[in-house]
């Protein structure tokens, strides 16, 4: 319960953030980058997937009078039956439901990612029904987002996290206050808005050397990018 409470008010992990080396405006580039690059994995990403796993769902728990409505077309062109409770979704990779809906509290969907069609360095997704309108989305370095979705398409979303980054320096992220996404009914791959406020930093230990604060104000690139060290 503890964990789910902690989910419930922000969440995720990190990226490789190589600092030595690079004169002063190289880095801050390299952290506004580093910053998009991660509210893409660990915000927007887990909105999409979240958005489009549920209307699997409900695709999985419609009568077979009602599988053929224009609203579930896309996962029929992308769902393909595998073994036991596993599904190939095309695009997304090894789907394994466990025979539940997503739905129901406790209920825990497994995606592993078959091709690395965003460019991430993540291979795949836990999805679990904390309650009726929230989910978590554990990523498979273990850092999680929480993903409440309320009315007319809004996705609440927070998240936190650290790692290890490639070159062994400790790199930590979160967001501050309320994040919020609006993905495009027409295309869900692309957001119709962004907004939130965003914080990650690069150290050693508990020596920070540089953070960088992104601030969303509607659309999918900050408005406002704080650097400081």
């Amino acid at each position: 319960m503890k964990k789910l409470i902690i989910i419930a008010s922000i969440i995720l992990a990190a990226v490789s953030c190589d600092i030595i080396g690079e004169g002063s405006n190289q880095r801050d580039s390299r952290m506004k980058d580093e910053s998009v690059w991660l509210v893409r994995s660990y915000l927007v990403l887990p909105a999409y997937y979240v958005d489009f796993m549920l209307l699997v769902d409900d695709y999985m728990q419609a009568p077979e009078g009602q599988k053929d409505s224009s609203i579930y077309s896309k996962v029929r062109d992308a769902l393909f039956k595998g073994d036991g409770e596993s599904w190939l979704v095309e695009d997304f990779g090894i789907l394994d439901t466990g025979g539940k809906s997503l739905h129901e509290p406790g209920t825990v969907w497994k995606l592993d990612f078959t091709d690395n069609y965003y460019g991430i360095d993540l291979e795949g997704f836990y999805f679990e029904c904390v309650s009726e309108d929230l989910w978590s989305v554990v990523a498979s370095d273990d850092n999680v987002t929480a993903v409440s979705r309320g009315d007319e398409g809004v996705l609440t979303l927070a998240t936190f996290g650290e790692r290890k980054t490639p070159d062994g320096y400790d790199c930590s992220f979160r967001t501050e206050g309320e994040f919020q996404i609006i993905l495009d009914k027409e295309d869900s791959r692309r957001c119709l808005s962004v907004k939130g406020k965003f914080v990650h930093s690069v150290g050693r230990g508990n020596d920070v050397l540089e953070t960088c604060e992104a601030v969303y104000q509607g659309n999918e690139y900050p408005a406002v990018f704080n650097l400081w060290k």
